[in-house]
């Protein structure tokens, strides 16, 4: 089970709310990055970046998932 990536309150369905906010942001910030890698396959910075932002992604999903279970 993964734990939480936002910090719980104690109420499920907020906590389930935050999570899904966060992978929505999680998202629409991977798509610039994305871009950017990209148009520059040689800046390391951004696939460091898209590597963190996939993992922060995965484990919002998990979350998500073992939370409504």
């Amino acid at each position: 089970m993964a734990e939480n990536a936002v910090d719980s309150g104690g109420d499920r369905f907020a906590d389930i709310v935050e999570n899904v906010k966060l992978h929505e942001s999680i998202v629409h910030v991977i798509g610039y990055v994305k871009d950017i890698t990209k148009n520059d396959p040689t800046d390391t910075d951004a696939q460091i970046c898209m590597h963190v932002l996939k993992s922060l992604e995965s484990n919002t999903s998990s979350a998500i998932g073992d939370s409504i279970a």
